[in-house]
């Protein structure tokens, strides 16, 4: 379930579509009663719901919603998240309405300026990061985190300082932590669709040098 608008601007965001204002209800968009319709009418192949966006976690009705999953379906609940709500994902977790989290930490927790659509946001990113990661570190729930990595904005040296922010932030939980191979074909900014990624083999290198006891370090 693809849930519009979003907090950040991520320059090479395969989803451009879904950046900008959140959407309440218009083109494209269905209500709740058609969506659980839908569930009903499919009751018997479906297992599970992705939550994803956009940022799902910017919709103050997210919670009303996910009760209304839990009471209505058997489906399982995966929320994808860019955990700038630590407050909404406190909430989604402490009322047990996810089953498992997907979370990603874009680049070192004090980099985030190509990702931010204003300045004033970027101030507060940093801090809402950490305090969604220790909500993470507080509750046993699943959860996986993720990276995307473009060369031109990640360095060698700044996947050191994310799995030191990372394992800071989440002192109590082991880690997955997944390098996504980054695909050009749809980016949010044009001059995207001709910047490079690491190739596997470079990811693969990075997941033998990163992983140890705290944290498991997969190519996706």
């Amino acid at each position: 379930l693809w849930l519009k608008g979003c907090n950040l601007a991520c320059p090479y965001c395969h989803n451009p579509l879904l950046v900008g204002d959140v959407l309440r209800q218009g083109e494209g968009s269905i209500g709740e009663d058609e969506f659980f319709d839908f569930v009903s009418k499919r009751k018997n192949f479906l297992e599970g719901i992705v939550i994803s966006g956009g940022e799902a976690t910017l919709y103050e009705e997210l919670p009303s919603f996910l009760k209304r999953v839990r009471e209505c379906t058997d489906l399982k609940i995966k929320l994808d998240t860019n955990l700038t709500n630590p407050l909404m994902l406190g909430c989604i977790l402490e009322e047990k309405l996810a089953d498992y989290v997907a979370a990603d930490v874009k680049a070192p927790l004090d980099n985030y300026s190509a990702f931010a659509s204003t300045n004033s946001i970027l101030l507060e990113i940093s801090e809402k990061i950490r305090e969604s990661l220790s909500v993470l570190d507080s509750y046993q729930i699943e959860f996986e985190l993720r990276t995307t990595c473009v060369k031109n904005l990640l360095s060698i040296e700044d996947f050191y300082q994310m799995k030191h922010d990372i394992i800071t932030c989440i002192p109590n939980r082991r880690i997955t932590w997944y390098l996504q191979q980054f695909r050009n074909s749809v980016t949010l900014l044009p001059a995207f669709k001709t910047a490079k990624g690491y190739s596997y083999e470079e990811l693969e290198h990075l997941t033998g040098i990163l992983s140890n006891d705290r944290v498991s370090v997969f190519v996706r």
